[in-house]
């Protein structure tokens, strides 16, 4: 019997919106390959996940150049978790830093 070669795990990444239970979508990335998947990122921001799929297709040699991450959307910011961005928590300023993205808008008066 001729020994058949074996076939090697090949992996790719996928990269789209899946649904969430509230009507809204997130963009998620995913390393698929032999029977398995693997989430990479997930997010409302579309460019944020599209950098960490090409990242991996990257460095799976999908891609020629690194991406960087500025190509990508330089100005997308998430607002602050506490404000929603305005500034302003019950009518007073909010000092609140988004842990998942930038600063506040005000947290340079922090230090004052």
């Amino acid at each position: 019997m001729s020994k058949s070669p074996e076939k090697k795990p090949v992996l790719t990444v996928w990269y789209g919106k899946m649904p969430e239970t509230n009507g809204r979508n997130n963009w998620t990335a995913v390393l698929r390959g032999n029977g398995a998947d693997f989430t990479l990122d997930r997010s409302e921001y579309p460019h944020r996940v599209r950098y960490a799929a090409d990242t991996v297709r990257h460095i799976l040699g999908e891609l020629p150049e690194q991406p960087f991450i500025l190509d990508y959307d330089a100005d997308e910011q998430t607002p602050c978790h506490l404000c929603g961005g305005s500034g302003e928590l019950e009518g007073k300023p909010c000092w609140g830093l988004n842990f998942r993205g930038t600063t506040h808008p005000n947290h340079e008066n922090l230090a004052k």
